[in-house]
């Protein structure tokens, strides 16, 4: 990795992966719609919280999950006194911990966390969004797509997969069967543009943008074709 690169991606305490501080412009658009906004925001699976700083930066009132507790810590450490009074942490897995009442949220941001849930908790989990969302609220969507440098002797399995109408095409039961890179989860569940598209929709999201996003700064190993990961933005 370069030095850049290693600034720009960092591998979690939890070793299931890595955050990214370039933000995507799936990301950014939320971010901006964020200036927008008076009920608050959630935002989901944020490792360190670059993404949750960005948000309050805006004004927002941010609500912060991660699986691991620590990332949490190391957020609510980062932020100035003011941003600390309009951030709430819930730790925990997702979807269980994702209960908020109805109307509750302007916007959810899951930015590289749904690609580490099974099909059925992702559905779980986009049907309580689209409770807690006010009237023209937004999700928005970031994941991790099949095509990987460290991961394209999977890609003929997935598109065989998905010819066949596997609904969740991308799921690997065990990760170290393609690949030994570092810092790696046990198993994924990857995603792609139709499927995040079929999965909104089936739950009533009026899509306003979705496509493959290219991670040309990710490290070299894991860049493939410009379709390193998928973003979607959806409105109540």
């Amino acid at each position: 990795m370069t030095q850049s690169t290693q600034e720009n991606y960092v591998p979690t305490l939890n070793s299931m992966g890595y955050m990214t501080r370039v933000l995507d412009p799936y990301c950014e658009q939320f971010i901006n719609f964020c200036f927008t906004v008076e009920s608050p925001v959630a935002d989901l699976g944020v490792a360190f919280g670059h993404t949750t700083q960005e948000i309050l930066r805006t004004g927002a009132i941010a609500y912060a999950n991660d699986i691991d507790s620590k990332h949490l810590d190391f957020l609510k450490q980062q932020v100035t006194k003011e941003e600390k009074d309009r951030l709430f942490l819930f730790p925990g897995k997702l979807p269980e911990v994702f209960s908020f009442k109805n109307n509750f949220f302007s916007g959810v941001l899951a930015s590289r966390c749904f690609h580490f849930l099974t099909g059925i908790e992702i559905e779980n989990l986009v049907s309580q969004i689209y409770k807690s969302l006010i009237q023209g609220g937004m999700i928005c969507v970031v994941a991790e797509t099949p095509y990987l440098g460290h991961l394209k002797e999977f890609i003929p399995l997935y598109e065989e997969r998905k010819v066949k109408g596997d609904l969740w095409p991308g799921h690997i039961s065990s990760l170290r069967k393609y690949t030994n890179r570092a810092n790696t989860s046990e198993w994924v569940n990857l995603l792609d543009p139709d499927i995040l598209q079929r999965t909104l929709e089936k739950f009533k999201f009026r899509i306003e943008k979705v496509g493959f996003i290219d991670r040309f700064y990710f490290p070299e190993e894991v860049r493939f074709s410009g379709k390193e990961s998928v973003g979607i933005i959806g409105i109540k």
